[in-house]
């Protein structure tokens, strides 16, 4: 889609947040010693950011960004998970060192307290976020890091993607715990395939949709993710998912309310979440029961977690379409309210599909997935795919998703201005950008320098290409919104700062704006083109 319109950062404000971001768990800010004993997930190489903490500081200020968004590990802070078994005052030192690092070089740190990585002695005791006796441990460690970091910390972040963590984690089984049940139902959950390089052929779908509603989609070699296929085969993804669902957000609202109750008033800072959510198109868009589905997956994708936020209910969907005794109650005893808990919201966006409605959902058992009645695909009507694919088979590149998806938030949650007011708005829906990225795929053939530019169709640069057109489009969007919405979206974080374990799709998938060389032993780093692009974009030079 590249545009031959000029692009200036400045045109975005004088105070608009450009930053990058990482997770502790994906680039290693834990020891060897931590390992398999204290987080769910299993990793082999380690000390990517522990050991490259002032250079990679120096890289995010060289290339201008003036923010860096990044996760505390639970564990390396509480090896127990819990304040009772002690505290790690060496893992706390560390945070330390790199929030007053990033202080130093003018990088305001936005820190995420939970990006998947559960200590392992809570799964084990009482199944983690399966139990509500985790928003006791999830406060307790949100108030060591409030009283240890907040004089420094001024934008806070409780849960990144929960939806990812509730599909990966009770659905699929592809990320920890690794619940859920393995199916071969050929159809995709809008959440589902969101780290996964694994596939399955589109022909399949297109043979399972024709099936069950009698329309034929066109057949293609192309692929489509289904997930990663790790599962125990524990676990029940037809009510786990919801429970912990409800329980994140009952962990998050509590986490603020703590905040609001004890901390903000001094410490001056912000609260929010990151949630994440796809683009959707109706595969027909003439179908009315395509576009119903259409809306009908951004609820189970982002309304799930927005909805509660914002207006204390599920989205309607979500009450119409599952059973009300596998859809728990928001309101559960001692546990605050969660409408109204955040300053601000954190939205992820990396790619769009198209939805077809599938009334007679096939498989043995409800699901998350099955729910839904609907079936997504990444090609239209003619077999055309939506954009580009990556490097990462779940990611099409589609620009325009990033619009869709602002103006859709802004009508369905954001106050309307009244025409001809100025300062009409009670309270603004703050929004950041806090994750947007592609990923290229290391075939391990390539030299370093052939490693730093990956051509895309156009011949450009494939991560250039996507951040700018995807920048350009959120202004143009920004200035729409912002006309006719109490909606204020502030910041944008491109994920991510360095190449690094991208869950499923492990080191052979990089999105980092640096190369890193795994193989010379000192994980050196290297800028790839789109960093360079952006140096130059963030020091004012219009781009193209």
């Amino acid at each position: 889609m590249s545009s031959s319109k000029q692009l200036h950062s400045f045109a975005f404000g004088d105070d608009f947040v450009w930053g990058t971001a990482a997770s502790a768990y994906q680039v290693g800010f834990v020891t060897e010693a931590m390992e398999q004993r204290l987080l769910i997930f299993i990793i082999d190489i380690r000390f990517l950011m522990y050991e490259t903490l002032q250079e990679d500081v120096q890289i995010m200020k060289n290339m201008g960004f003036n923010a860096f968004r990044f996760s505390i590990s639970w564990s390396r802070i509480l090896p127990s998970g819990k304040i009772s078994g002690g505290v790690n005052r060496e893992g706390i030192q560390f945070y330390h060192d790199l929030i007053d690092e990033l202080l130093l070089n003018g990088i305001r740190p936005f820190v995420t307290l939970f990006h998947w990585d559960l200590p392992q002695a809570l799964e084990s005791e009482y199944m983690g976020f399966l139990s509500t006796q985790i928003v006791g441990d999830f406060c307790d460690y949100a108030n060591l890091c409030f009283w240890e970091y907040g004089g420094k910390v001024k934008n806070w972040i409780t849960l990144n993607e929960p939806v990812s963590y509730c599909c990966g984690g009770y659905v699929d089984g592809g990320l920890a715990p690794g619940r859920g049940s393995d199916s071969s139902i050929p159809l995709n959950s809008p959440a589902e395939g969101r780290d996964s390089d694994s596939s399955i052929p589109l022909n399949s779908l297109a043979e399972g949709h024709e099936t069950f509603t009698g329309i034929r989609l066109p057949r293609s070699q192309a692929t489509e993710p289904a997930g990663n296929r790790r599962s125990s085969g524990d676990g029940d993804p037809g009510t786990e998912p919801y429970i912990v669902a409800r329980n994140q957000l009952l962990a998050h609202a509590a986490a603020v309310k703590l905040y609001k109750d004890n901390f903000q008033d001094f410490q001056k800072g912000q609260i929010g979440i990151v949630l994440v959510s796809n683009w959707f198109l109706p595969w027909d868009a003439n179908s009315e029961v395509d576009r119903a589905a259409a809306k009908r997956a951004l609820d189970f994708m982002l309304g799930w977690f927005m909805d509660p936020l914002i207006k204390g209910v599920y989205p309607e969907n979500m009450i119409k379409y599952v059973d009300k005794d596998r859809l728990p109650s928001l309101r559960v005893p001692d546990c605050p309210e969660i409408q109204g808990k955040y300053d601000f919201i954190g939205i992820n966006y990396y790619t769009a599909q198209y939805v077809l409605n599938s009334p007679k959902p096939p498989g043995p058992k409800k699901s998350y997935k099955t729910d839904q009645q609907l079936m997504t695909t990444y090609y239209n009507k003619k077999g055309v795919p939506i954009g580009e694919k990556s490097g990462a088979d779940w990611l099409y590149i589609y620009p325009k998703g990033i619009e869709g998806l602002l103006k859709w938030i802004a009508e369905t949650y954001g106050e309307k201005k009244i025409s001809g007011r100025d300062n009409c708005c009670v309270k603004d829906l703050v929004i950041y950008i806090t994750e947007n990225g592609v990923a290229e795929k290391d075939d391990c053939q390539k030299t370093i320098k052939e490693a730093l530019v990956n051509r895309d169709a156009s011949g450009g640069d494939m991560r250039t290409d996507y951040h700018r057109d995807h920048l350009q489009v959120l202004n143009d969007a920004m200035t729409d919104i912002t006309k006719k919405y109490c909606v204020k979206i502030k910041g944008y974080f491109a994920w991510s700062l360095v190449d690094n374990y991208e869950w499923a799709g492990g080191y052979k998938t990089r999105f980092g704006l640096m190369y890193v060389d795994y193989k010379d032993g000192h994980l050196a780093r290297y800028p790839k083109e789109s960093a360079t692009w952006f140096a130059k974009f963030l020091k004012g030079d219009g781009q193209s």
